[in-house]
């Protein structure tokens, strides 16, 4: 989904969510994997299970609340990706770019996209809401109606289920491997 709207000429994200998020992810991954190698005196395979299904899954949320969300700016559209979804808009279907305190999308049938990576936050506050300005002229220097094509914005549920299940198998295996 979004490669009918050409290659990706930029990405935008907000780069301090991307560098906690990484940071939080190699905190975790360290920690969990700490335990699994040296686990506490008693602890079994199971106890080890547990642990994992929940490391796995704070992971797994830290993954899709920071590095995961972002707007790619495409030929002939955009694709928004939030944090478990992602919409595919074309340019023609876009009616106008807002960015009074937070970043909105107005399409043509009516309906308002609102990027979380755009939402309005503190820190945006106090810098005058300088990164939705920013968005807002991406969007609007890159938008070019394109005439013929579909005009129809497109959501989809975006999980990031493949990594979470590889984490998951990975830890259990590393897991299985210790307590042998």
């Amino acid at each position: 989904m979004g490669r009918e709207l050409g290659p990706v000429s930029s990405v935008v994200r907000r780069r301090s969510e991307v560098i906690f998020g990484c940071v939080a992810a190699v905190g975790t991954v360290a920690g969990t994997l700490y335990l699994l190698l040296d686990p506490p005196a008693g602890a079994g395979f199971g106890d080890q299970v547990r642990f994992v299904s929940v490391m796995t899954l704070f992971l797994w949320f830290i993954l899709l609340v920071g590095p995961h969300p972002r707007i790619e700016i495409r030929e002939r559209g955009l694709v928004v990706v939030n944090w478990l979804s992602r919409t595919s808009i074309p340019w023609t279907a876009v009616e106008s770019v807002e960015a009074d305190g937070a970043l909105e999308l107005r399409l043509r049938d009516g309906r308002v996209h609102r990027p979380i990576i755009a939402s309005r936050s503190l820190a945006t506050v106090l810098s005058g809401d300088r990164l939705q300005n920013e968005m807002k002229a991406a969007v609007v220097n890159a938008e070019s109606a394109v005439p013929d094509g579909d005009s129809r914005a497109r959501t989809r549920p975006d999980l990031w289920l493949g990594p979470l299940v590889l984490v998951y198998g990975t830890f259990l295996l590393i897991g299985w491997l210790a307590a042998r």
